[in-house]
């Protein structure tokens, strides 16, 4: 490998690394804060970055830094990232950063090429004037956030103004897209949008609530907000909503959940005690040591429903799976019921588990729902029924297990 750079402008590394971890490819803030640590490991100075996710899958980013840059481009559906680190310093060390980058991706081989840039033997240097360099203080701009949107079977991208947005706390924001979505960010990534969210928020609650009279309902996780005001529209729903730390109350809600036809009970980092008729688990539960057998013994009641996101349909995540095979071991697979649903451009389509024991509870399956869906943003009878009738390769997927 070279180690320095006489006679050339900068040294320029690639890597491509292979049979890395998917959702870790897919994450467009775990790609940068593994970029930016990257950087930091090779010694160069970081002055800003920007990334972006692709719909429906895939991050592309780069860490400007004092010394040049670094770039990545990632394939989940493949398991393969793209890096590319230029440096004209020579007291930064690149290899670190691609070797870190590959631990980072849980990558098993990374392939690096090591390139001299710029030969000065081939090239003039010009004398400019002292007042023709910047010699301003770097800093972090205020900048625009490049969204992809698909809709009217047109997909488009835009910059969506930061400056437009509402500040929901000091690290997310929501801000208001041209074709009149809703985009929740943090430090100014696109992480959900409201399209893709309230379908999914839907497509955990009306199927189980539609049919339910009464129901003490536990709601874990970072969507909590959202699931809550689907919760808000059935009388005789008595909801409580369990997070472990109070910071996350603030992060993840486009809704307004002051306004509920049942008070919610929020318990905050403390000891759950009750037990409950349904349990909805958005995916951020999912690894989790938390939410095991006998988190479900103890809290759901005998005849109870457990509705879980298992993530996104492509990756076939390595948690959800591991999740079902838990599962497994307290429930029948005929308790077990998964379906799906397509939840917009950002999130992709998701997969979903509803577990229960008590066959009764399946009859809905083949029933209409008690309340009207006019009102419903996605939801209606023909999607409930739909997105039970899996396709083929999602059924191979489950019987693989």
């Amino acid at each position: 490998m070279l180690q320095a750079f006489e006679g050339a402008l900068g040294r320029q590394l690639t890597g491509e690394v292979k049979e890395c971890n998917p959702e870790i490819l897919n994450n467009v803030i775990a790609v940068e804060q593994a970029m930016v640590k990257a950087a930091q490991e090779a010694n160069a100075t970081v002055i800003n970055s920007t990334f972006h996710h692709f719909s429906p899958y895939g991050v592309s980013g780069v860490v400007v830094i004092q010394e040049s840059h670094l770039a990545v481009h990632t394939w989940p559906e493949y398991g393969f990232a793209t890096i590319d680190f230029f440096t004209c310093g020579e007291h930064v060390y690149p290899q670190r950063a691609l070797n870190y980058l590959a631990k980072a991706f849980e990558g098993k081989h990374i392939d690096i090429s090591d390139t001299l840039r710029g030969d000065t033997n081939a090239l003039q240097e010009q004398a400019l004037s002292d007042s023709f360099p910047y010699t301003g203080q770097a800093s972090l701009l205020e900048r625009s956030v490049w969204v992809t949107e698909v809709g009217d079977a047109l997909m488009k991208s835009y910059k969506a103004e930061v400056a437009s947005g509402k500040q929901l706390s000091p690290y997310w924001q929501k801000l208001h897209t041209p074709s009149g979505n809703e985009l929740l960010t943090f430090r100014g990534k696109v992480v959900l949008d409201y399209y893709s969210s309230k379908v999914m928020h839907e497509m955990m609650v009306h199927p189980i609530i539609t049919n339910t009279q009464k129901a003490e309902v536990l709601v874990c996780g970072l969507e909590g907000a959202g699931l809550l005001k689907e919760l808000g529209s059935y009388e005789g729903i008595k909801p409580s909503w369990w997070v472990e730390k109070e910071e996350k109350l603030l992060s993840e809600s486009f809704y307004d959940i002051t306004s509920q036809k049942n008070e919610i009970k929020v318990l905050v980092g403390e000891e759950l005690k009750g037990v409950y008729d349904i349990i909805l688990l958005d995916e951020h539960t999912l690894g989790k040591d938390t939410f095991d057998i006998t988190f479900y013994n103890k809290h759901l009641k005998r005849n109870g429903t457990l509705v879980l996101v298992l993530g996104q349909v492509e990756l076939q995540s390595a948690k959800a799976i591991k999740h079902l095979k838990m599962l497994q071991q307290q429930f029948a697979m005929e308790d077990i019921k998964v379906y799906w649903a397509h939840t917009g451009d950002v999130g992709g389509s998701k997969l979903f588990a509803w577990v229960s024991k008590e066959p009764s509870s399946r009859q809905w399956l083949n029933e209409e729902s008690k309340e009207g869906t006019e009102d419903f943003f996605y939801y209606d009878e023909e999607i409930r029924k739909t997105c039970f009738t899996l396709p083929k390769f999602i059924r191979k997927q489950i019987e693989r297990l």
